[in-house]
């Protein structure tokens, strides 16, 4: 595998708001890179000239478990692969539904933290979703 470790950031954009978070939050990274040990970050520069349709970047993604040409690698070979992460993180729906604390209400919890700042639209979210945002962002306020 060439490269070393690296990692692929995935970011989901589709209005030109989206966009210009996506920007923010690149630049941020590179930003914060040397003093949070992030190592070398692609800046926006660059990386905006890779922007992808969904399904492509799934394919390019895909291609770091597929083993040959038009053969996917087994579950078994994967955990035996040095070159891939060892640990794979699961988290339990008792957990994500007692706190509300999932990736989806992160990001948005994040939109909405963002829009408020004038830095992006306000999310278009239902009042249950927006009743869970508002609890992870409370959580966030005070602490744990």
């Amino acid at each position: 595998m060439g490269g070393g470790e690296h990692l692929h950031g995935v970011l989901s954009v589709s209005t030109p708001a989206e966009l210009a978070w996506a920007e923010a939050y690149v630049n941020a990274l590179c930003d914060l890179a040397p003093s949070q040990g992030f190592g070398f970050v692609d800046g926006w520069e660059k990386i905006r000239h890779k922007i992808k349709p969904g399904v492509e970047a799934a394919a390019y993604l895909s291609g770091y478990f597929v083993k040959g040409k038009g053969r996917t690698a087994s579950l078994t070979e994967n955990v035996q692969d040095a070159d891939l992460p060892r640990l794979i993180v699961f988290i339990g729906r008792s957990l994500t539904g007692t706190t509300a604390c999932t990736m989806r209400n992160l990001r948005l919890a994040r939109r909405l933290w963002a829009s408020r700042a004038g830095l992006a639209y306000p999310p278009v979210v239902t009042y249950e979703e927006w009743l869970a945002v508002a609890h992870v962002l409370e959580h966030r306020r005070r602490g744990p």
